[in-house]
């Protein structure tokens, strides 16, 4: 897949497959692509965790009532940083959504489907996560993405916006 058709055509889906799983292999595929997003000032505060066990899927599923569909994906990635090694603090969620991207555009060119859902920053929510799966307070998390094989053919999207590019 081209990068620009990936990137026309990527989109959060929340459809799956109740008989194939990803395989760890597959998970390999697609997840070392965080490394390639840029880090602002090389801070490389980024660490993340495949979730495959049923347990922790549920878990994850029961914390916001929009993450329903977790506990039935192949396998979840939660991207966390490492506020101990922040280099440029104010510039973290940019490092961290450039790094999901990456993942979310890797996942699309493989053709398997995902969701990205924040946790970020949800008190809360951030606190259950790190104690459920003990985490040092140094780690924070930051968001989950869902991944799964299609039940079905991806339809092409049709975005209907209402702007228009300005040249200053």
């Amino acid at each position: 897949m081209q990068t620009l058709e990936a990137i026309k055509t990527r989109r959060s889906v929340r459809s799956y497959s109740d008989t194939q799983k990803l395989t760890p292999e597959q998970i390999a595929e697609v997840v070392e692509y965080w490394l390639y997003a840029p880090s602002a000032h090389n801070q490389q505060a980024r660490k993340f965790f495949i979730v495959t066990k049923q347990k922790d899927l549920d878990f994850l599923g029961e914390l916001m009532q929009w993450w329903k569909m977790i506990p039935k994906s192949s396998w979840v990635v939660l991207a966390c940083f490492d506020d101990s090694k922040l280099k440029s603090p104010d510039f973290i969620q940019q490092d961290m959504w450039a790094s999901i991207q990456n993942i979310l555009l890797a996942i699309h060119d493989k053709w398997y489907w995902a969701v990205w859902v924040w946790t970020y920053p949800r008190e809360k929510v951030l606190d259950e996560i790190k104690k459920y799966f003990d985490f040092p307070t140094n780690i924070i998390p930051f968001a989950i993405l869902a991944i799964w094989v299609p039940n079905e053919e991806l339809m092409p999207k049709n975005l209907k916006v209402d702007w228009k590019i300005e040249i200053l």
